[in-house]
């Protein structure tokens, strides 16, 4: 009955990894057609930049000058710019991070965006297109406090006694974790059935990408550890229980 759940559960996962697949795809597709519609529209703008209406600030319920509403223009533009880049993968990993954590933000993000934009893009003298500039103190500082989280995962196995004792199981709640796919029952190259699970690892990494230091912090609890400590020692046989 296990090894029925277990095939069942492999193939609807296989089913789901092609249906993620294809939603990839045709995400990937519209990011594609929507930055050459970017592009074209940029390179209108930059040649042609558009007309606006007046436009009223909310403050004074004033009519917007002409200089104010050149500047609404030029921020677009630079937005457009930016935000090609960010979808490409032409921004460095750091600056990609910031942005996402503005896009977190529920209080002044769309400014704290709009900032990050007029920092990062500049018209640049020679050729008058816009490119990104990041040799600023703002950029430097952004740098030294990137953090990343990575994780990966380790595959661990036991044999159903030990699986039990080590995480307080009752047979009830080990049934119930092979068929959530928690848990995997499989047959080792000894021909001797274990049940194995999955464990996560988190690195964290700090300042630039190019130089970092690597914290490293696993799943687990010190008392998980001293028990496996524990059996080793107290069991000598325990050579044909890992595949």
């Amino acid at each position: 009955m296990a090894k029925a759940l277990a095939k069942a559960k492999a193939k609807a996962k296989a089913k789901a990894k092609a249906a993620k697949a294809k939603a990839k795809a045709l995400a990937l597709a519209k990011a594609k057609a929507e930055e050459e519609q970017n592009v074209q529209e940029e390179q209108a703008e930059e040649e042609h930049p558009r007309s606006h209406d007046a436009c009223i600030d909310p403050a004074t319920l004033q009519v917007a000058s002409t200089e104010d509403a050149g500047e609404k223009t030029k921020n677009r533009s630079k937005n457009q710019k930016f935000l090609k880049l960010l979808r490409s993968g032409g921004l460095p990993e750091w600056l990609e991070d910031e942005w996402n954590r503005l896009s977190k933000m529920k209080v002044g993000r769309l400014e704290a965006q709009r900032q990050l934009v007029n920092q990062a893009m500049d018209k640049d003298a020679s050729s008058g297109k816009l490119v990104v500039s990041l040799e600023k103190p703002f950029f430097k500082q952004l740098q030294e406090n990137f953090t990343q989280t990575a994780s990966k995962s380790a595959q661990k196995a036991l044999p159903r006694v030990l699986l039990m004792g080590k995480f307080n199981l009752t047979q009830e709640m080990l049934d119930q974790a092979i068929e959530d796919g928690d848990i995997i029952e499989s047959t080792n190259i000894k021909g001797k059935r274990v049940y194995s699970w999955t464990m996560e690892e988190h690195v964290v990494k700090r300042g630039k990408h190019s130089k970092f230091s690597e914290e490293k912090s696993k799943q687990g609890t010190s008392r998980d550890e001293k028990y496996m400590d524990n059996l080793v020692k107290n069991r000598r046989s325990l050579w044909y229980l890992f595949p």
